[in-house]
C-alpha cells in the first residue's frame, strides 16, 4: 500500500507505468496523496491497457476533481481495457461533482436506453463516492446500490440482469400504451423474463408485435377460427381454417 505516502502527481504519473509493466499487481492503493488529475489521466490510460490486471484501485482524498473522474470514466468505458478492475473507490474527493460522478456512473449503468446497458461496464461491481460532498444525494445514492448489490453478483450476466430490472422498474409503467422496445436480439430473454415476471402481458404483446413478428392469427371465419395468414400462399387456395377445411 503506498496510502498517505506523499505521493505527487509526478510520482504517481511513474506508477501509472508500472501498472502496465507489472502484471502481477493486482491493488494500487494511493489514498490520501496528492495525486491530482493530470495523474489520473496516466493512470486511466494504463488501465486500458491490454496489459494491466489491476483488481482494485483506490483514490480516497487524492484531490481527483470532475476532469480526472471523466477520464476514468472513459477508461471503464473502452473497448480494449481488460475485465480485471472490480473495485474503484473516490471516497473524500471534494472536486467531483455531478458531472464528473455522472460520467462513472453512466459508464457502468448508461440508463438512455436498453442498448447502453447492455454495452456498459459490467466487470466493475463497485464504485464508492461517499464523502464527494458535491455530488447529490440521488447519484451518491445509485452508487451506493449498485456497490451493494453488484459484489454479490457471480457473472456479468447477473449484472447485467440487475441493470436491466433496475432499467424497466424505472420505465415501464405497468399499464401503459407504450412501450420502447428498440433493443438489440440478445437483450430479449432479458426483457422478457422482467416482463413475464410482472404479469404484464399487456408489454408482452406489445413486444412481439412491435418486433414485427409475422401476423399469425387472425378471426375471420363464421365461426371466429384462426385463420393462418401466409402471404406467400396463391391466391385463392384454401387455407388452414377455411370453410372447406371445416367441412
Amino acid at each position: 500500500s503506498l496510502e498517505n505516502c506523499g505521493i505527487s502527481s509526478t510520482g504517481a504519473s511513474s506508477l501509472a507505468e508500472v501498472v502496465t509493466r507489472c502484471h502481477s499487481l493486482r491493488v494500487l492503493e494511493l489514498s490520501h496523496n496528492n495525486i491530482g488529475d493530470s495523474s489520473i489521466e496516466h493512470l486511466a490510460q494504463s488501465i486500458q491497457s491490454s496489459q494491466c490486471r489491476l483488481e482494485f484501485l483506490g483514490l480516497n482524498n487524492a484531490q481527483v476533481g470532475d476532469y480526472g473522474a471523466m477520464h476514468l470514466a472513459e477508461a471503464l468505458s473502452s473497448t480494449t481495457m481488460q475485465p480485471s478492475l472490480h473495485t474503484l473507490s473516490l471516497q473524500s474527493n471534494t472536486d467531483i461533482t455531478d458531472k464528473g460522478a455522472s460520467s462513472l456512473l453512466n459508464a457502468i449503468y448508461n440508463s438512455s436506453s436498453l442498448n447502453a446497458i447492455i454495452e456498459s461496464n459490467h466487470i466493475l461491481r463497485a464504485i464508492n463516492l461517499q464523502g464527494c460532498t458535491s455530488v447529490s444525494t440521488p447519484i451518491l445514492t445509485m452508487a451506493e446500490k449498485f456497490s451493494s448489490q453488484c459484489p454479490n453478483l457471480k457473472s456479468s450476466k447477473d449484472v447485467i440482469r440487475l441493470k436491466m430490472s433496475k432499467y424497466l422498474k424505472d420505465n415501464l409503467c405497468i399499464g401503459s400504451t407504450e412501450f420502447d422496445v428498440s433493443f438489440n436480439v440478445e437483450l430479449m430473454p432479458y426483457v422478457l423474463s422482467f416482463v413475464g415476471a410482472s404479469g404484464s402481458y399487456h408489454h408482452l404483446y406489445q413486444i412481439l408485435k412491435s418486433w414485427n413478428m409475422p401476423l399469425l392469427y387472425v378471426h375471420g371465419s363464421r365461426h371466429q377460427e384462426p385463420i393462418l395468414i401466409d402471404e406467400e400462399y396463391p391466391a385463392g387456395e384454401e387455407k388452414w381454417g377455411s370453410k372447406s377445411d371445416e367441412e
